[in-house]
C-alpha cells in the first residue's frame, strides 16, 4: 500500500518533441519527416512546483533549439488526462507518476494512440510524513502502527475528535482516505485546497513544533528547508486493487 511513482513521459503520436530518458531530445511520430519544422506542441503542466520547472525548461529548449511553438495547458491531475491526449488537446506529459499504469489508461497505449517513452530518470515517491522532531520524540511513528496508539497527538479543532491527516491538493490522485479506513486508523482526512495552502498549514505547525501528519512526496524543494520523516506504510499486497473514476480520482480497496 505504499505509493511510489516513476515520473514518466507520455506523448501523443502526433507530438514532435518531448523529454526522453532524462535527456532533452526529439521523438518524432512514426510518420513524421525528421527534416520537417517542429510546428506547434502542447505540453501539460501539473499543479506542483517541480512540474512547472520541468515544463518551462522543456518549453525553452523546444523553442530556442528546435523552433517549436509551445503551448501549455494546466489540466488538473484528476482530469481524464490521457483521454485529452487521445483527443489531441495535449501532445506531451512530462510528469505522470505512473497513472498510465491504471487499467483505464492502458487502452490508449495498447491501441497505439499514445506512446510511452519511459522514465525521465527522476523517481518520485509519495507517502505520509511528520516533522523529524516529532519522530525523535515518538520513535514508534516510524511505522503506521504507531499511529494507532498516538492518534490523539494529532487532534485539532477541526479534526472532529479524531487525529488530523492533512491531505494534498484535491486535484491530485490520492488514496489516503482509503488507506486510513483500510488500516483502521482514527484519523480525519482534511484537504485545505491547493498545495500552497497545504504547505502553509503544515509549515505553520512545524514552526510551532506541533504534531502534524500529512501527505507529501519526494523529490520536493521544500525538503531541503524542513526536516521531515516518513511514516512507513505496510507493503503493497497482492490483494490491493486499484480502480479509477475520473470524478472521484484513484481508489484503493483491500
Amino acid at each position: 500500500m505504499d505509493k511510489v511513482g516513476t515520473r514518466r513521459l507520455f506523448a501523443a503520436l502526433a507530438a514532435l518533441a518531448v523529454v526522453a530518458a532524462g535527456v532533452l531530445g526529439v521523438a518524432a511520430s512514426a510518420s513524421a519527416d525528421r527534416s520537417a519544422k517542429c510546428g506547434s506542441v502542447t505540453l501539460d503542466e501539473n499543479a506542483w512546483a517541480g512540474a512547472t520547472a520541468n515544463v518551462y525548461v522543456l518549453k525553452y529548449v523546444l523553442e530556442k533549439n528546435l523552433g517549436c511553438t509551445v503551448n501549455i495547458e494546466k489540466l488538473p491531475e484528476s482530469t481524464p488526462l490521457f483521454q485529452a491526449m487521445a483527443d489531441g488537446k495535449v501532445d506531451a506529459v512530462p510528469e505522470d507518476w505512473n497513472n498510465i499504469l491504471l487499467k483505464v489508461n492502458q487502452k490508449f497505449v495498447k491501441s497505439g494512440t499514445l506512446l510511452n517513452l519511459g522514465s525521465n530518470g527522476v523517481i518520485g515517491h509519495i507517502g505520509w510524513f511528520v516533522p523529524t522532531y516529532l519522530m525523535k520524540q515518538h520513535p514508534e511513528l516510524k511505522s503506521w502502527t504507531g499511529l494507532k496508539k498516538d492518534w490523539s497527538l494529532f487532534k485539532t479543532v477541526d479534526s472532529q475528535g479524531k487525529g488530523l491527516f492533512l491531505g494534498g491538493d484535491p486535484t491530485y490522485v490520492q488514496k489516503d482516505q482509503q488507506l486510513i479506513k483500510a488500516l483502521g486508523l482514527n484519523f480525519f482526512f482534511l484537504s485545505v485546497g491547493s498545495e500552497p495552502a497545504q504547505v502553509a498549514r503544515w509549515t505553520q505547525a512545524y514552526k510551532q513544533k506541533k504534531p502534524i501528519l500529512f501527505y507529501w512526496y519526494t523529490p520536493q524543494y521544500l525538503n531541503t528547508a524542513y526536516q521531515l520523516s516518513e511514516v512507513k506504510l505496510p507493503p503493497r499486497s497482492k490483494t490491493c486493487i486499484d480502480s479509477y473514476n475520473p470524478k472521484l480520482g484513484s481508489n484503493l480497496s483491500i
